[in-house]
């Protein structure tokens, strides 16, 4: 019987899944980073093949990868997908905080939280492949220790994206998300070329964007040695002075102090789950309920 995708089932519990994760947006200074991650029925993996011709995002033309995220959304019945998006702001508090946490790491965390995700839903997750960042052997480890079940096979391999169609449909749900999260990005000035580093027109965007006492918007990300460097390159040098005595010197250091225990009380930003709700709540107004798009914010 000839595989047809409108009327194929999927017993999510039951049934052998292979599941494929990828990313895009690890390089560029501007945006966020989106994960993402496609799974369907083992037994489906040739038919989805030769129905849909699913390739690495990054080998496709931009209206390609959109006819081809349609289709995977158009067929929740045999193809399922999350996403995770990462906001600049989170890379780079990550990145500089005390304790550092580098990008392969930010990429592991969402890995597992993306076979969570999946899990969730009940899907019977048996195989999982995955586009590497870093050394293959230690993200595969961190991966199965993450999944303690030894019934579930784990590939991690550099062009994972082009060997396996479930990573080729994850690039494609996380690059044609991600496109659609800069054509929003609310800046002054469009023209930022691509992102990258690399590409002299973002250079450009960054040296007529940086302000003096700001640095750049939330769009940016501070972490990146590019931005570092423009900061060096544009410092302003601040004179402190002295107080004129030290009865004025301990009243600022007791303002500082009832200052800070005020400030420790109050929740942050990214620990305020009303905050978080609410932003996921407007991201979803737009171009997410527009487009039917699952998705998690990182915050």
């Amino acid at each position: 019987m000839s595989f047809d995708p409108e009327t194929a089932t999927t017993d999510w519990e039951k049934d052998t899944i292979i599941l494929g994760i990828d990313e895009a947006g690890r390089g560029p200074v501007l945006g966020p980073m989106v994960y993402g991650c496609a799974y369907w029925k083992k037994e489906y993996d040739k038919d989805i093949k030769a129905k849909f011709k699913f390739n690495d995002s990054k080998a496709l033309k931009a209206q390609e990868r959109e006819k081809m995220f349609s289709q995977i959304k158009s067929h929740p019945n045999i193809i399922r997908y999350e996403l995770i998006i990462l906001p600049p702001e989170l890379i780079s508090s990550d990145m500089l905080r005390r304790e550092k946490v580098s990008l392969n790491q930010i990429s592991h965390e969402s890995a597992k939280r993306l076979i969570k995700m999946a899990q969730e839903k009940k899907a019977n997750i048996r195989e999982v492949y995955v586009d590497t960042v870093g050394p293959p052997d230690k993200y595969r480890n961190i991966l199965n220790a993450f999944l303690n079940n030894k019934e579930i096979k784990v590939t991690v391999e550099a062009k994972a994206d082009a060997n396996h169609e479930c990573v080729s449909a994850a690039s494609i749900c996380a690059k044609v998300t991600r496109d659609h999260l800069i054509e929003k990005l609310d800046l002054e000035d469009k023209n930022c070329g691509s992102g990258y580093p690399s590409d002299p027109v973002t250079i450009e965007w960054l040296k007529n964007n940086y302000d003096n006492v700001f640095g750049f918007g939330r769009e940016v990300r501070f972490s990146w040695k590019t931005v570092a460097n423009l900061f060096k390159e544009n410092d302003n040098k601040c004179e402190w002075e002295d107080y004129d005595s030290e009865e004025e010197a301990e009243k600022q250091k007791q303002k500082y102090k009832k200052k800070k225990e005020i400030d420790e009380k109050q929740t942050t930003l990214f620990e305020n789950d009303k905050v978080k709700k609410q932003l996921e709540k407007e991201q979803k107004k737009g171009f997410y309920e527009k487009n039917d798009i699952n998705f998690n914010i990182c915050l």
